[in-house]
């Protein structure tokens, strides 16, 4: 059943079957006149099933309900065509509609990927055993673009669009000042670190990230409402152990690269230390690899721009010294 979080807020909690994240929190906000849904879940019948049944136990009508999609992954967005009514008006970063409408999405991730050493048969083993791994388009004509600072008003909230790209390029919180909730999408996971990724379409995410951190911080922000595992935490304390996270990353990036110069990407992300329960690099299911790979180019990335790494390419592979 959905979780009452204040008079006008639900939690509704919908599973991620077979993956680490374990569930996305979808909110919705309640109005007499039309309410808003945040996120929505992947496209999988285990996802609409729990979307359905959250929303007939609170008797949401989706011709007055509108929906918010905090970032254009699949698992925040899979479902939005699917439980929209024609009337619904689907908001979601200018950015991340850019790539989520994206055509060329697919062979260009396929491209990045080879710069970032990581094997073809990586690629092939994700597509064929993820179907969620990319967005395959949509309708412009359902989707509004939003920008940082615009509004939605719902009900007596006047919630606030902040943009705090990392995650992708166009991730989005929406903060109500009045009482100062925020919902945080991936910008704040209490339980597990974001992935932050390097991004063709944005320089600097793991910067920018950080720097989403810290204006968060600074901000009367209470409760930080997560899309993933536990909704609610301390989120001054996160912040302090997100940033000391990726500052240890860094050290740790930094002193591989330093040890054995001129590895790629995927070679310095075998020897980094992960959470994921196998022996060895090679028995990494394919995903967790994509990962990894993409997440220690961001912090490469990061050291680059501070000069403490330098990149060339060398048989089109990016390499560190």
């Amino acid at each position: 059943m959905p979780e009452r979080i204040t008079d006008d807020i639900f939690l509704l909690q919908i599973p991620l079957l077979g993956g680490p994240l374990k569930n996305l929190n979808s909110y919705l906000i309640k109005s007499a006149e039309r309410n808003l849904l945040i996120d929505t879940g992947f496209n999988r019948n285990s996802c609409y099933n729990a979307m359905k049944s959250e929303l007939d136990a609170l008797d949401v009508d989706m011709s007055r309900t509108d929906i918010f999609l905090t970032h254009f992954h699949l698992d925040h967005s899979g479902l939005y065509k699917r439980i929209a009514h024609e009337s619904t008006i689907t908001y979601i970063g200018k950015d991340d509609m850019d790539i989520m409408l994206d055509e060329n999405q697919l062979p260009d991730i396929y491209k990045f990927s080879a710069v970032l050493g990581l094997p073809s048969f990586n690629f092939e083993k994700n597509v064929k055993s993820n179907p969620d791994i990319v967005t395959k388009g949509g309708d412009e004509a359902i989707l509004s673009p939003v920008e940082n600072g615009c509004v939605i008003t719902v009900g007596n909230r006047r919630l606030e669009v902040v943009h705090t790209p990392g995650h992708t390029p166009g991730h989005m919180c929406l903060f109500d000042a009045n009482d100062g909730t925020m919902f945080c999408g991936d910008q704040i996971i209490y339980d597990i670190t974001p992935n932050i990724s390097i991004w063709q379409q944005m320089p600097g995410a793991l910067k920018s990230y950080l720097n989403g951190l810290t204006y968060i911080g600074s901000m009367n922000v209470n409760p930080a409402l997560s899309a993933h595992r536990a909704p609610t935490g301390n989120l001054k304390e996160r912040i302090r152990e997100l940033k000391d996270h990726h500052e240890k990353r860094l050290s740790e990036v930094f002193s591989i690269v330093k040890a054995q110069r001129g590895l790629n990407c995927y070679e310095i992300a075998s020897k980094m230390a992960w959470n994921i329960k196998a022996d060895c690099w090679e028995e990494f299911p394919p995903a967790q690899q994509w990962f990894a790979t993409f997440e220690a180019a961001s912090h490469l990335e990061y050291l680059k721009d501070c000069s403490m790494v330098t990149q060339n390419l060398t048989d089109g592979i990016l390499v560190f010294d």
